[in-house]
């Protein structure tokens, strides 16, 4: 079905062609009404009118096409049902850009200057502005220009980009580039991510997120891959396809990469079960693995090949338990940062199993059955005090305090689950137990209640402190952890008189006797088990001062304020090309043709 012809790269063509005469299989494009697609078809379609000149495509989105590749009974190419279509790509179809094109655009074209001039700044990252001139009119433009080799980040999302265009150019105006963010873009092949790299030497960061990349077949040719990331560090090709197999062909390009992020790539194995399959390998730090199918922690294992890892994200997989072997000591010895939440981890031994890294600091398990069965808050206590080196969990702060709350809840929790041990016997057995009873005694401890956030009950007692309501007598309540701190406060109101919008809640556990060392319960929707990590305390009520919230709102809003004309500086660059698409879509509307 598809033309033999000599096929070049998407979006560049030769005098005289239209820029769909390069369209071929694996090309990325995209709909006048902003769906994204692959093509997996060039050429004639029975029955059609005309049967010549059809595009046919898979597109990214569910329910987007008609059909799974077949017209009129005849399969040309195959894909799920719904997601196939048959287009003409002059009146359905985007036409792509370059690299360079979109470069020039948002950071060196007159438009780009006059928005330099109304907003003062462009931002291209999080971390700085990325253009801070004010040259405007076309005398300037040679100085315009100038001015991009000293970029550093840059960021051209939703640009229509599939290949690099100028390289001349890009070499002499864009060497500056330290961070580049090409999400959402129409690559489709690592030859034309390298023809444009190869022009920015000193790039340690590059993003490719939802950029769709045909499979390696081998390792490519040094000829152009050999100076394509000589100083890359970070790495993400979230959405890409993209999985270590793949990465493992151009490893020996990526000798600096640290970071790698891999997520929502549908990736059900590590590697390809090779025995050398991470030799030669860069030392990598961080590894992002979330959100696809890895459903054994066998699979994880593999990844002992990097030892230096710290960070390693693995979240919202199929993972059912965690546990490490007890003949291979030292897995993962410098892993800071663990992320499991939302996969398939039930109980309590994959949390014991945790105790084999060391250095573990911070831990994601939300989402998982065992924070149903344990409890929220029940879990966290128990993690606290099972790894000494935890600083973080689940996002929340592990403070002194907290340790030592958790250590006695740890205490309470065994002794209540003991099934008729006694306390020496459990010691036997467990060595943390034995440790945690020796500290804190187990006499003065009475019996946990079982369950966390969700479940778990607390005693609480309300205290005011505002003015009008102080000497009012205080009032001890056993609420649920899950209860929220808008509850709270109304029921503060109920008792106290104060309404909602006047209250500050602070909590504190019952043994500290300074109330300004309390905790601010400053999240209205979250749950006071939040705040509350132990089993007794106080919710202490004050007035807000007026002034100091007036004061504090201001500050506010000037915040918002301050970030909503950020957000509008880097929109306006934008809003041209947005209401040039638009006219476009309507243009075309009456005249596109999809079978």
């Amino acid at each position: 079905g598809t033309p033999n012809k000599k096929v070049r790269k998407m979006g560049e063509t030769a005098n005289g062609d239209a820029w769909h005469a390069t369209l071929a299989p694996g090309h990325r494009v995209q709909s006048r009404d902003n769906f994204r697609a692959t093509v997996r078809y060039v050429g004639r379609v029975d029955g059609a009118t005309p049967e010549e000149g059809w595009i046919g495509i898979e597109w990214d989105a569910e329910g987007r096409g008609k059909h799974n590749g077949t017209a009129k009974g005849k399969q040309y190419f195959e894909c799920a049902d719904g997601y196939g279509s048959f287009v003409r790509a002059e009146t359905m179809l985007v036409e792509p850009t370059s690299f360079k094109d979109a470069f020039v655009k948002k950071y060196a074209s007159e438009d780009a200057a006059s928005a330099e001039e109304k907003m003062k700044f462009r931002d291209a990252g999080r971390k700085k502005a990325a253009f801070y001139v004010e040259l405007v009119g076309k005398d300037k433009e040679v100085k315009r220009m100038a001015k991009t080799t000293g970029l550093e980040e840059v960021t051209l999302p939703h640009a229509l980009i599939s290949h690099a265009g100028d390289t001349e150019w890009i070499k002499e105006n864009a060497t500056g580039i330290t961070s580049l963010a090409l999400d959402d873009n129409l690559f489709c092949d690592w030859e034309a991510v390298a023809q444009m790299t190869c022009q920015l030497p000193n790039l340690t960061t590059l993003t490719l997120n939802g950029n769709r990349l045909m499979p390696l077949l081998k390792t490519p040719s040094p000829d152009l891959f050999l100076n394509a990331f000589p100083c890359l560090k970070k790495l993400a090709l979230n959405s890409t396809g993209a999985n270590l197999e793949q990465i493992g062909l151009i490893k020996s390009y990526l000798v600096h990469l640290t970071d790698l992020h891999i997520a929502s790539n549908k990736i059900a194995s590590i590697g390809n079960g090779g025995a050398n399959f991470f030799e030669g390998w860069p030392s990598l730090q961080l590894l992002d693995l979330s959100d696809n199918a890895l459903s054994s922690w066998e699979e994880v294992l593999e990844l002992a090949a990097f030892p230096r890892l710290q960070r390693l994200i693995l979240s919202s997989n199929r993972l059912p338990s965690i546990s490490f072997p007890a003949d291979r000591p030292g897995i993962l010895p410098e892993l800071r940062l663990l992320a499991v939440a939302n996969n398939k981890l039930a109980d309590w031994a994959s949390m014991e199993a945790l105790s084999s890294l060391p250095a573990l600091g911070e831990l994601r398990v939300q989402g998982n059955a065992i924070c149903e069965t344990m409890g929220t808050t029940a879990l966290r206590q128990m993690l606290v005090a099972r790894l000494p080196a935890l600083v973080l969990v689940n996002g929340g702060e592990v403070r002194a305090r907290d340790r030592m709350e958790a250590e006695k809840f740890y205490v309470r929790y065994r002794l209540t689950h003991a099934e008729g041990k006694t306390a020496e016997e459990l010691s036997l057995s467990d060595a943390l137990f034995a440790k945690l009873v020796e500290k804190h005694g187990v006499g003065p401890v009475r019996a946990a209640t079982t369950g966390g956030g969700g479940g778990s009950m607390l005693t609480v007692t309300l205290k005011s402190m505002a003015a009008e309501s102080s000497h009012k007598k205080e009032v001890t309540r056993r609420l649920p952890g899950s209860m929220s701190v808008a509850a709270v406060k109304r029921m503060c109101k109920q008792l106290f008189g104060l309404e909602v919008a006047q209250q500050a809640l602070f909590a504190k556990p019952k043994d500290e006797p300074d109330v300004w060392n309390a905790e601010a319960m400053t999240e209205d929707l979250k749950p006071i088990a939040h705040y509350v990590t132990w089993e007794e305390g106080d919710i202490v009520m004050q007035e807000i001062n007026e002034e100091m919230a007036a004061d504090e709102a201001a500050d506010k809003a000037e915040a918002e304020a301050a970030e909503e004309r950020k957000r509008a500086a880097m929109m306006a660059a934008q809003q041209e090309e947005v209401d040039a698409a638009k006219q476009a879509v309507l243009r075309a509307a009456a005249g596109a043709q999809e079978t």
